[in-house]
């Protein structure tokens, strides 16, 4: 029972809980003001320093320099992937690993096309006779990364013809000792971070260039190609391309019909590949219960709360929907990771109804119950001083294991050392995976937060909206909305923010930029 870390420790009254909105944004608003004033000088110094900054300008707008970039990129992240060599066992991939070798059935609840990349490198193992499975894959993952990041100070350069932030933002991804450990970590969120930031980039050029998607086939089609493998990648793209299609129709009402097209080719492409293509090939779909975390939750929250005053139809229904007692599912209950509730649940068509009828029924009996195991349930995400790494969340800041252990696991056949090259730039690297590095620095431990995404986010779409740049917000709307996702997912993660992350230096380029600017106002 996990009653003592509930969100009600943190907000034991209704005027507690609007002191701490307060609170949050008076902070907000004074380390926004700071934040604009240095921005500011930064660049009124830059400016004034015209040499420096047609130099900067000069080397990022080059012909051939996303090509260094991406070299420079990957370069910067081999010491770190050295320290850590072969790579790490972890996520998503012991799952593949498990489908691989026959446990349990090839399934969409990781991304197929991620799993066929795990299972060509093991191939490729088989064919060559090695053992390095985790080495090709991580080696490709780290260039694809690398290349597709590469393009975004080249492109910030070219929007706002601002050498500082091209820097900032090459800096951001060169020296970052996150972004080097997430280079290489065997998860699906690694290549949706990539293709994600290469469709809100396109859509930063739609929206401020659409003459030019009216015009070029070949632009329309980047944008709906990343859209459709970040769709792929991570099934959250679809929804957020689905939630964005009336604002930017609401948006940009001149383009309407380029603006469905756009959005409405890559959802309809990936309906068709992962409910046709990937069944076909044998994958099959996931699990409803998926879907229903944030109300398992709220159920198992009031078991745990009022086991003893359910009984007769409330309580069979529970023992039904969960095969267990209410005591027990109460028991069971974890405010902060929603999968053991979750994996007791079960789903038919035949108590669908029942389940729906008990959910509304609890709800209106015991609200805050319901509103505290929601508010509860990914709480990192949007209380800013929450601890990036939960006790009660059972997961990492960073998983750098191999399968479980730091030097020696793997999964069937599949077993690999720890190898390390660099042992003691290892031990540095360790102290950014598991948070400790940042936890005690003010601000800084902030920009790491679990939380971080959607204050900067809200703080971006505030400064667009008061610059009067109505079709810039498009630009931040998908980041938005999958912040939405993932406060209705079952545990957080810093992984799954990784791809908000990713896009700090674009929103505050685009937010900040004199630049910035469209002409569908």
């Amino acid at each position: 029972m996990y009653d003592t870390n509930s969100a009600a420790v943190y907000f034991s009254s209704a005027k507690s809980f609007l002191l701490f909105i307060g609170a949050v944004i008076i902070l907000t608003a004074v380390l926004g003001f700071a934040m604009v004033l240095l921005l500011k000088f930064i660049c009124t110094a830059h400016r004034g320093k015209a040499g420096n900054s047609s130099r900067l300008a000069g080397f990022f707008g080059r012909k051939h320099a996303r090509l260094y970039i991406w070299l420079i990129i990957f370069c910067s992240w081999l010491p770190c992937y050295l320290a850590y060599f072969p790579g790490v066992f972890s996520y998503d991939i012991i799952t593949q690993t498990a489908m691989l070798m026959g446990d349990i059935p090839y399934s969409t609840i990781v991304p197929p096309l991620h799993t066929l990349i795990w299972v060509i490198c093991c191939q490729i193992q088989e064919v060559l006779h090695t053992n390095n499975a985790i080495v090709f894959y991580s080696v490709f993952q780290m260039l694809l990364f690398s290349f597709i990041l590469s393009e975004i100070p080249v492109f910030i350069e070219r929007k706002t013809g601002s050498g500082m932030w091209s820097l900032l933002c090459f800096l951001f991804f060169t020296v970052n000792p996150v972004v080097a450990l997430m280079s290489f970590s065997t998860t699906k969120a690694v290549l949706f971070a990539a293709f994600f930031a290469l469709m809100v980039i396109r859509l930063w050029d739609f929206v401020t260039d659409t003459e030019a998607y009216e015009s070029s086939r070949k632009k329309r089609f980047g944008f709906m190609l990343a859209a459709l493998l970040a769709c792929l990648f991570r099934g959250n793209a679809f929804v957020c391309l689905i939630l964005l299609i009336p604002f930017a129709i609401n948006t940009m009402k001149k383009n309407r019909k380029l603006v469905l097209k756009l959005l409405a080719v890559p959802v309809a492409m990936y309906l068709l590949i992962n409910n046709v293509f990937f069944p076909a090939i044998g994958f099959e779909g996931g699990s409803s219960s998926e879907l229903l975390v944030v109300q398992i939750q709220q159920l198992a929250n009031v078991c745990s709360q009022h086991s003893d005053e359910l009984n007769g139809d409330d309580a069979s229904a529970i023992e039904e929907l969960f095969s267990c007692s209410c005591g027990d599912v109460g028991s069971i209950y974890n405010p902060r990771f929603a999968d053991p509730a979750k994996n007791l649940f079960h789903l038919e068509r035949s108590n669908a109804l029942k389940f729906i009828k008990l959910w509304t029924k609890l709800g209106i009996k015991y609200p805050l119950d319901y509103a505290d195991a929601f508010l509860t349930l990914n709480l990192p995400y949007w209380y800013q001083d929450a601890d990036a790494v939960d006790a009660f969340s059972q997961r990492q800041y960073i998983e750098t294991s191999l399968g479980g252990d730091k030097h020696f696991g793997g999964y069937g056949y599949y077993w690999f050392f720890r190898d390390s090259k660099l042992p003691s730039l290892y031990e540095f690297y360790e102290k950014a995976a598991d948070y400790s590095m940042f936890r005690n620095i003010p601000v800084i431990s902030n920009i790491f937060s679990l939380s971080f995404p959607i204050w900067l986010t809200a703080f971006c779409l505030a400064v667009l909206r008061a610059k009067g740049l109505k079709a810039e917000r498009l630009v931040l709307l998908p980041a938005f909305f999958q912040w939405l996702i993932f406060i209705f997912g079952p545990v957080s993660n810093f992984r799954y923010i990784f791809p908000i992350f990713v896009l700090y230096p674009i929103f505050l380029a685009i937010s900040f930029s004199s630049e910035s600017g469209s002409e569908n106002q």
